[in-house]
């Protein structure tokens, strides 16, 4: 089997491969596009594609042949057309993003978008793997715009808390939230026969991370949940040397990222 052309994402996509190989007859070999799609590595993406049930991505929609390699290994292709079912049940953040893109498309088709017309018929001009080719790298440059943007945004404060109750003597619940205003609201009204009140906050830009990191460092006083028999002392001077800390170090370094930039 020959590989006629490769369908080129060199300039957008940095630090990897980043070509799909396309055959003779004009199948893309899928095992490149996964890669591409969810930056796996060739092994990873060949576990992804053998995942795929019937049910999430038809197998008949493969076809496989001898890429004349040794021991006769064979590889998964799949067209053009079917190549955008294909990225619709990839993993991860880039196939995510990918769909955003075919949806965007889908709703200015639904809107009756008139522009969509001159850009039919240009497609229609320049033939389908040029077409593909030119979508799909307007799609990769939007996706890298997208991300760049993001890394100079700052990201949203959330904050790890601390409560203590009488209805829980000796307690102390350790939680995460966006808003501590409406989370201990929340759990006056709904969780406690008795108010919940401040025992400690902590900022932070990863409230999964650090409410995890927090469980974990108290595991051997954890009784049941959330709910850690501590004394208050301890959790206040945890929260000062982890949490918080390691929130003013990031918060430096996202200030550190800013710095120069224009709108």
């Amino acid at each position: 089997m020959t590989c006629s052309k490769v369908f080129s994402f060199a300039e957008v996509v940095q630090g990897r491969d980043a070509n799909v190989r396309i055959t003779d007859d004009g199948l893309l070999y899928a095992v490149d596009l996964c890669m591409v799609v969810t930056g796996h590595n060739r092994d990873d993406a060949g576990k992804t594609l053998r995942r795929l049930s019937d049910e999430i991505f038809s197998s008949e929609k493969f076809s496989e042949r001898n890429t004349g390699g040794s021991g006769g290994s064979r590889t998964k292709l799949v067209s053009f057309e079917d190549a955008i079912e294909l990225i619709m049940v990839f993993p991860g953040k880039m196939a995510r993003r990918i769909r955003k893109q075919f949806k965007d498309v889908i709703v200015r088709y639904l809107d009756g978008d008139t522009t969509m017309c001159i850009e039919i018929q240009a497609n229609k001009d320049m033939g389908k793997s040029k077409s593909y080719t030119q979508f799909a790298n307007k799609i990769m440059h939007n996706i890298v715009d997208e991300i760049s943007k993001k890394a100079y945004e700052m990201p949203q404060t959330c904050y790890v808390y601390a409560t203590k109750s009488p209805a829980f003597p000796g307690l102390i619940k350790i939680g995460k939230t966006e808003n501590v205003c409406n989370r201990l609201a929340q759990l006056n009204t709904s969780c406690a026969p008795a108010p919940h009140v401040i025992v400690a906050v902590a900022p932070t830009f990863d409230k999964d991370r650090d409410e995890k990191t927090a469980h974990a460092f108290f595991s051997s006083a954890r009784r049941e949940g959330e709910f850690f028999e501590l004394e208050e002392a301890e959790v206040l001077a945890y929260f000062a040397s982890h949490i918080t800390s390691r929130y003013n170090t990031e918060l430096a370094h996202n200030i550190a990222g800013l710095r120069g930039m224009s709108v």
